[in-house]
């Protein structure tokens, strides 16, 4: 809404532009882009080009295919973020980093953990590999750092369904998007 804030990280040089651009473009006043993106640490890391998934797409987790350019980006945790802005409530965490979620996550274990946490939606797949963990850690990060419940789509990403919930491990989609409340 009108009070509402938005804070984007894209730590991608060519993707940052784009996104510059859309949000110059269509006059939205209040969405802040980072030219960061997020992890477990205050870092750098390599952020790999991974073009056989789309044009601007890039995951910090190094590609099995050779050629991948990579390049160093800074990377900073959810928490500190939030400490270093002194924002006061974060209602939404939408998560799309191609195998990174866990760290991200793990960067946000303070939010997380909160009384007040917020809604979560990330990618879990496994149609491309996962950096410094597995998708069982994943998901048994989200249930145990606060009473998160767990939902996918019914019919999946592509199709307009209801969410449905995970119950236990073995109801996790392939390649989904989990959405976490």
């Amino acid at each position: 809404g009108p009070t509402g804030a938005v804070h984007a990280f894209e730590p991608n040089p060519d993707v940052l532009q784009s996104l510059k651009l859309n949000i110059a473009i269509n006059k939205i006043s209040n969405t802040t882009v980072h030219a960061c993106g997020l992890g477990s640490r205050d870092s750098t890391e390599t952020l790999y080009d991974n073009r056989d998934i789309s044009i601007g797409s890039a995951s910090f987790v190094e590609p099995e295919s050779a050629g991948s350019v990579g390049v160093k980006v800074p990377v900073t945790t959810l928490d500190r973020f939030i400490e270093r802005e002194a924002i006061a409530e974060t209602k939404l965490v939408k998560i799309d980093v191609e195998g990174w979620e866990l760290e991200v996550l793990k960067g946000a274990h303070r939010l997380l953990s909160s009384a007040r946490a917020p809604i979560l939606c990330f990618e879990y797949s496994d149609t491309h590999a996962v950096g410094r963990g597995s998708l069982q850690e994943l998901y048994d990060f989200v249930v145990s750092v606060n009473a998160y419940r767990v939902f996918k789509l019914r019919y999946g990403k592509e199709i307009a369904s209801y969410l449905v919930e995970i119950r236990q491990p073995s109801d996790l989609p392939r390649h989904d998007n989990l959405f976490c409340f």
